[in-house]
C-alpha cells in the first residue's frame, strides 16, 4: 500500500514528541508499507529536498516561499506568536516545488493522512473519492490552539485565527474516513466538537520502544549520579518550547519551590530557548541541557530520582510521560498531567503544593510508594505503550485501503 501523508514541518530529527510520533509509527508501517511524507517547512533556505529514511520511507521538505516566509515574520512581529501551521490554513499562498509534491503525492497515494487540521483546506479537495482519507491528530487543535493565542500583541486578531484553526479542524475530521486520536479525553472532545460518528475516531496513543530503555549500566548510572552531585534529590522535566510545555513547567517549578525541594532538576528539550530573565528564582539548582540524544537521555532518566508530571494544558498524552514510565522513574504527578492513561496507581499524586510538599518531605520517590509506582507504570507502558504494538493498531487503520 501506498500511504502520503502531509505535515507542516519536518519530521526528521525526531526532537520533540511530534516528530517522535511521525517516525515511530510510519517507520515501522514502511517495513510493509511504501510510505512518503510531504511537509511545508519554515525553517529551511532549501527549496526542496528528498531524503530516503529507509528503504519504503521518503521524507520530503519543502521550504516555504519568500512571499510566506515575509506574511510569517510579519505576523510574529504584530502578535508574538509563530503562526506558521495557523497559516497554512488561509493566509500562504504555496511554493510551487510543495504544490507540486503535493500534487505528485496524492497521485501516487492509495490513502492520504493529513496530519494535524492546518493543511486540510489545501490537501483534501485534492483528493481523490476513491482513496482512503485519514486526519491523524496530535491535539485537539481548537483547544490547543486557544491556549497558545491567549495574551498575544494583537487580541483583535485571536477570534479569527481561533475561527480559522476550528474551520480547518472541522473540514479534517468530517472529511475523513478515519480519525485518529491520541486519547479517549480527545477522541470524545472530536466527537462533542464536530458531528462525527463515534465509530469513526480510533485512538492510537503515543508512546515509547521500552527496549531502549533496558541494560543501562549501573556503573554509568552511579558515574552520572555523582555528576549531578544533588544529594537532595534529583528531578527532570523533558519538554520542547511549545507553549503548554513551557506553561507546564513553570507552574511546576513554582510548586516545588512552594514544596521546600532543595536538590536539582535536570531540564532536556528546546524548553531552554522560551527560557529568560523574567522566570523567577527558585530554591533548588536547575541544569539545562537542551536536546541531547536518546542514549544520553535515558541514562539521564535513568540517573533521576523522579520526573515531573505537573501539567497545565495541552491535550492529548504527552509522549514524554511514556518515556518517564519506561526508565522505571517514579513520577510525580497533578491530575492533568495523568490524563490519557486509565490504570491507577503508577504516579505520585501531586495535584496541589500540600500534597507535593508531603512528597518532597518524605522524599517518597526512594520510598515504598514510589518504588511501587515505577514498577507499575513499566508494567502499563510495555503492555499498552509500546510503539511495537501501536504501530499494529494503526496499521489496522489502513485496512480499508488495502482492498480498494
Amino acid at each position: 500500500m501506498r500511504i502520503a501523508v502531509f505535515a507542516t514541518y519536518d519530521v526528521s530529527p525526531g526532537e520533540n514528541g511530534g516528530e517522535a510520533r511521525y517516525l515511530s509509527l510510519y517507520s515501522r508501517l514502511a517495513k510493509t508499507h511504501q510510505v512518503r511524507i510531504v511537509a511545508y517547512h519554515s525553517n529551511t533556505n532549501r527549496d526542496v529536498s528528498t531524503e530516503r529514511l529507509s528503504k519504503n520511507l521518503t521524507n520530503v521538505v519543502c521550504g516555504i516561499s519568500e512571499r510566506d516566509k515575509a506574511r510569517l515574520h510579519s505576523l510574529f512581529t504584530q502578535t508574538a506568536r509563530y503562526l506558521h501551521d495557523i497559516l497554512c490554513i488561509e493566509e500562504y499562498g504555496f511554493s510551487d516545488s510543495f504544490r507540486t509534491e503535493v500534487r505528485s503525492a496524492i497521485d501516487w497515494a492509495d490513502a492520504v493522512v493529513v496530519s494535524t487540521p492546518f493543511l486540510a483546506p489545501f490537501i483534501v479537495p485534492q483528493c481523490r473519492r476513491s482513496q482512503l482519507k485519514v486526519h491523524e491528530t496530535h491535539n485537539v487543535e481548537a483547544d490547543a490552539k486557544a491556549s497558545y493565542l491567549k495574551g498575544s500583541r494583537s487580541p483583535a486578531l485571536i477570534p479569527i485565527f481561533q475561527k480559522q484553526v476550528e474551520d480547518a479542524e472541522g473540514l479534517a475530521v468530517r472529511s475523513a474516513d478515519v480519525v485518529v486520536a491520541v486519547s479517549e479525553g480527545d477522541a470524545r472532545r472530536f466527537e462533542t466538537l464536530y458531528p462525527v460518528p463515534a465509530g469513526r475516531v480510533v485512538v492510537v496513543p503515543n508512546g515509547v520502544t521500552s527496549a531502549d530503555y533496558d541494560d543501562v549500566p549501573v556503573a554509568a548510572v552511579e558515574q552520572m549520579r555523582a555528576a549531578i552531585d544533588a544529594p537532595e534529590g534529583i528531578g527532570i522535566f523533558i519538554g520542547s518550547a511549545y507553549g503548554p510545555n513551557v506553561d507546564s513547567y513553570k507552574q511546576a517549578r513554582l510548586w516545588l519551590d512552594a514544596a521546600g525541594f532543595r536538590g536539582k532538576v535536570i531540564i532536556l528539550g528546546r524548553m531552554i530557548e522560551a527560557r529568560d530573565d523574567s522566570w523567577p528564582a527558585v530554591g533548588f539548582a536547575e541544569q539545562w541541557l537542551g536536546f541531547v540524544d536518546l542514549e544520553s537521555k535515558i541514562l539521564l532518566m535513568k540517573s533521576a530520582d523522579f520526573a515531573l508530571q505537573i501539567v497545565t494544558s495541552g491535550g492529548g498524552t504527552n509522549l514524554k510521560v511514556f518515556e518517564y514510565m519506561a526508565a522505571g522513574l517514579p513520577i510525580v504527578a497533578n491530575v492533568f498531567g495523568t490524563r490519557g492513561v486509565a490504570d491507577d496507581g503508577w504516579s505520585l499524586d501531586a495535584d496541589d503544593v500540600e500534597k507535593l510538599k508531603a512528597i518532597v518531605a518524605d522524599r517518597a520517590w526512594s520510598g515504598p510508594a514510589g518504588v511501587s509506582a515505577a514498577r507499575k507504570a513499566q508494567d502499563v507502558v510495555r503492555r499498552d505503550y509500546d510503539w511495537d504494538v501501536l504501530a499494529r493498531k494503526y496499521e489496522g487503520v489502513f485496512l480499508p485501503a488495502a482492498v480498494v
